[in-house]
């Protein structure tokens, strides 16, 4: 059985006059769009080998194999062959080709396309996906794996000059990508609209050093800090934060009495989030926290239980 997959791009038009010099730094970003992403969806995975040929007129046959780091690698993809679907899953999570192996997920390149832009607001949801709203005030749910390609500077540029740079190609009419003898099943077609509306998020997320977002989220409270110019530490997503709570109303029902904090009581809370860019991975990490508003107290449910009893 084989373990490679024939990815389809084609620059659809009038390519006779399309330089070779232009062409092939295309060409190479979609090669490192789909290997950078490997590294960032599957960390701990197997390399992606990349070979790209020319199949017909303007389009090249891009051959991508998985190939292990180590013996041990090597020896589990023989017991579990699943390359061809990793491959495949990768490739909808960017949105090159369609399908439904990863359950009809929005990719990359359509959350991109849909949000014209920064988005509003980011949630992150309890079964893991995060929901995303637009200047638009509409939102769109993808998976985790989508939104850390959506979070890193580097594939961001690498969409542009995979799929923005060749519509600088006037003879360039459209983009076409699926895999090789699937095509019913796995087209995707990136036409000069589609693209003006990528470019404008790429544009507005690229360069800055520094974004904030906001989301609203369950935190459990690991140290309660009466004193409002100090940082509370919550447990959240699975890792340890500090923030300050810089709601009023909040702190007159501690000061009443009409909220009293538990060991693992929850908050729901509207969050603040500074994110920096780190220059050497070029994503955006978390830097600082801030509870903007506490929208609900959650009373752990051993407490409950302790009230029913007596």
């Amino acid at each position: 059985m084989t373990k490679k997959i024939d990815l389809i791009y084609k620059l659809d038009g009038t390519i006779d006059g399309i330089d070779l010099f232009e062409l092939s730094p295309i060409l190479l970003s979609v090669g490192q769009l789909i290997k950078r992403s490997n590294d960032i969806v599957n960390p701990l995975g197997k390399d992606i080998g990349i070979n790209v040929k020319p199949f017909e007129k303007g389009s090249f046959i891009i051959d991508l194999v998985l190939f292990a780091h180590n013996n041990a690698q090597e020896l589990i993809s023989l017991v579990n062959n699943n390359d061809v679907r990793q491959l495949k899953e990768l490739l909808e999570w960017l949105g090159i080709i369609s399908g439904g192996l990863t359950g009809g997920t929005v990719g990359l390149l359509k959350l991109l396309k849909w949000l014209k832009g920064s988005p509003n607001n980011i949630e992150n949801l309890q079964n893991g996906d995060i929901r995303l709203t637009n200047s638009d005030n509409n939102t769109i749910t993808v998976n985790k794996n989508v939104y850390a390609l959506y979070s890193n500077n580097e594939i961001k540029k690498l969409v542009s000059n995979s799929f923005e740079r060749p519509f600088q190609q006037t003879c360039i009419e459209k983009i076409d990508c699926y895999i090789k003898d699937e095509i019913n099943d796995t087209k995707v077609e990136i036409s000069k609209d589609d693209i003006s509306d990528i470019g404008k998020s790429i544009d507005t997320e690229t360069g800055d050093e520094t974004k904030i977002v906001e989301s609203e989220d369950i935190l459990t409270i690991v140290k309660a800090v009466f004193d409002k110019s100090r940082k509370w530490e919550f447990e959240w997503m699975g890792i340890k934060i500090s923030a300050i709570i810089s709601d009023d109303i909040f702190f007159k029902k501690l000061s009443s009495r009409e909220i009293g904090i538990k060991q693992g009581d929850s908050i729901k809370a509207k969050m603040r989030i500074r994110k920096k860019l780190d220059v050497l991975t070029q994503a955006y990490m978390n830097d600082s926290y801030e509870i903007l508003e506490v929208t609900q107290y959650i009373e752990n449910f051993s407490h409950q239980n302790e009230l029913k009893d007596k």
